[in-house]
Formats: C-alpha cells, structure tokens, sequence
C-alpha cells in the first residue's frame, strides 16, 4: 500500500476518533463470547468448515461506533491434505460502525487488523524443519473486514451474528506455495455481547436507562411498564400501579385521584430531527391540561408544549428540530383535570426524563455505508479473485 494511502486511511480514523470521543456520554465497556465456522480461502482444495472461537472487548464511544479488540482461536483443515492443519492464534482491532443505533436490529460493518500466530501440524504434531527454504510457523499479519447485524436482547445484552473475511500477508497457512497468492480465512459467526459497565459521571448500575443520580433505587431496575418510570424504582404493577388505576372507577377515592400518565420515557434522539412523544393519560373527570416541559442540559429554563389527544387516551406532540439540543435534552410530561384534583406525570423537574442526543448521525451513516462497501467490496474481490 502507497503511504499515502496509509496517510488517508490514519488520518479518517483520527477524525472519527476525536469526534466519537466528544460525543461519549454514554460509553460503554462490553464483552462478548464469539462461536462460529471457519474455512481456508487459498490454494488448498476443499477446505473444512471448523470450528473457531474468540472474546472481544468493545468499548461503545457512542451509538453509531465503537473499538473493539478480538483474540480468536481455530486449527484451519482441508480434505485435500489428511492430517493437516494450520493453527492460527488471531489478536486484532477493529472500528465498529452500526448503521441504525436506535433500532432492536441494526446492520454493523467493520474494518480492522493485527496479528496472527500460526503454526502448520501434521496429526497434531508441529511440521519439522523444512526441507525447503519455506516458513512452517511463525508471526504475520491479518487485515480483516466483517458485517452482520446487532439484535438488542435487552439493555445489557445484544446477540451479534455476521460473517468476516481475513486476508493474511503470508502464503503459508495451507503449506501449498503455488504461485504468490496470499491466504485468506472467512469465517461466520453469533456473539453474546454484554455490557460491564458506563463511563463515570453516567453511571446507570442497574441498567434501567436512569442514570444513578436520578435513580431512587440504583440496585433493582425499572419494570417498564410505562408508569412512573422516570425515578427508576420498580412500582410492582400488582400491588401500586394497578391500586392507582383501580382508584379511576366510581367511588369517593376516584373522585380525588389524580390524573395517571402511562409514558415510556425516550432514551435517545437524532439532532436535527423533529422528536415525537406520545403518552396515555387516565383521568375520572374531563382533563385540563396536559403539557411537557423540556430543555437542554444544563440549563434551568423550561420551554413548554402542549400535547393534544389523538385517539381514545392517547395524547401526542411533535417537538420542533430546533429544540432537540446536541447537549442532551431534559423533560417532563404534566397533566392536570378540570377539577384540578393533583398532578399526574412522567418526570418531574428535580427528576426530569433525559434524552441523550446524537449529533451528525448523517455523517454516521454516510461512514458506515462507506466501510460497508470498502470493505465488502475488497473481500469479494480478494475472495473471488484466481489464485495463480
């Protein structure tokens, strides 16, 4: 490769670097487990599918990227030598790009590289000295691409699942030294990812998408259930929230309920986009007003919207581009009945909803469809190509 070549690729890799890094509110540090099937891609003839394995260390700078470091594990065979199999030892990096953060299934494309420690066995011994002046073990150098796709399982563990091709800078995995073609390794591959732990300052221990400073019980996770889940406490739909809705039929307890506010609090926004809320809001009596209060973060002004009712229960409101701030946003839903009995809510101003936000998420996924096909496309050719 050409330096400046290298000059190119190093400096795009520092650009997307320091921008990731001054996005990072929400890094996280993950671990995976990865199972697959790998083959040769060289001179050898019917190559086996075998089995290979590998721990990757991810540390997510935000949404749409993240580095990765991978060690890996797999004795490559082939039908066309009995016996024989070259044992590779893969440790490398990779930048990470996922094209749909926000997404339960995101399509992920990757470009990376390090080293590869291999050695040629015969009947699981290590060949002898070479007759030949040819390499039968040694230390070289893999480039790799991958792509796939991200399953979110939940907030803490996602299901990776893709393929990768490996091109090696040595002709000598297979033994087979036919012309000067160098050897390659395509595996495919599923990963159980789970993630350790969040960048101090947004620390969120129990996983629950409040972070612990807002959190009334930063041990035990919100149930999700859309009722109160800005405070990070777990309601017990059988015991509290369903004791609240049950106070909305007749009787004098109904007469006094508050408004109840069933939200499912929105953890992340693109900038530059419009942002949707929506609520279901349950009252004995006619509503009255029914709002959400936002703001950046950091700030201590609050904007207001109104919501209006779409359908049944249902009320919603389009925030305008402008007010989705690239420093995150704060908010709160409010609603009060004609009779003004009290206040129900999904946020409260000292304990607000907060919305991390995504700036440039064009360039994002400008960088990831450019990996995707630069790397992809360089597989296929290196794959499909003749070997002399």
């Amino acid at each position: 490769m050409r330096k400046w070549h290298l000059r190119l690729a190093s400096a795009c890799i520092f650009a997307i670097a320091c921008q990731a890094f001054g996005q990072g509110a929400n890094t996280k540090v993950a671990l995976g487990l990865r199972v697959g099937a790998a083959r040769f891609d060289a001179d050898a003839k019917k190559p086996d599918f075998v089995p290979m394995y590998s721990g990757v260390l991810s540390y997510s700078l935000n949404p749409h990227f993240l580095i990765a470091a991978e060690a890996g594990y797999a004795e490559l065979k082939t039908q066309e030598k009995a016996g024989f199999a070259s044992r590779i030892i893969p440790v490398e990096a990779e930048l990470v790009f996922r094209l749909l953060p926000f997404r339960k299934v995101t399509p992920v494309a990757t470009l990376g590289g390090g080293g590869v420690w291999w050695r040629a066995m015969q009947n699981g011994q290590a060949i002898g000295p070479p007759a030949a002046p040819t390499k039968q073990d040694g230390l070289d150098l893999f480039l790799k691409s991958s792509g796939g796709l991200t399953i979110t399982l939940s907030r803490q563990v996602s299901l990776n699942v893709g393929a990768t091709f490996r091109y090696s800078l040595t002709d000598a995995l297979d033994q087979i030294f036919s012309g000067d073609e160098k050897d390659a390794v395509i595996s495919m591959f599923g990963e159980v990812n789970i993630k350790l732990f969040s960048r101090r300052g947004e620390r969120d221990d129990d996983r629950d998408g409040v972070l612990d400073v807002l959190d009334l019980d930063p041990r035990t996770p919100e149930d999700d259930n859309g009722y109160l889940d800005h405070d990070g406490l777990p309601e017990n739909d059988a015991a509290k929230s369903m004791a609240d809705l049950s106070a909305l039929t007749p009787g004098p307890k109904a007469e006094s309920a508050p408004p109840i506010v069933i939200h499912e609090p929105v953890r992340w926004a693109e900038a530059g986009q419009p942002l949707r809320l929506q609520a279901e809001i349950f009252a004995r009596g006619a509503m009255g007003k029914i709002a959400v209060l936002h703001r950046e973060r950091g700030t201590t002004n609050w904007m207001i919207d109104s919501m209006e009712k779409s359908v049944a229960n249902s009320y919603s409101t389009v925030l305008p581009a402008q007010a989705v701030h690239k420093q995150g946003m704060e908010y709160c839903i409010v609603a009060v009945d004609q009779k003004k009995k009290g206040l129900g809510y999904s946020g409260l101003p000292n304990r607000p909803n907060i919305i991390q936000v995504l700036s440039n998420p064009s360039r994002w996924r400008a960088a990831t469809s450019f990996v995707a096909i630069a790397g992809w496309g360089s597989a296929a050719y290196l794959a499909f190509r003749r070997q002399e």
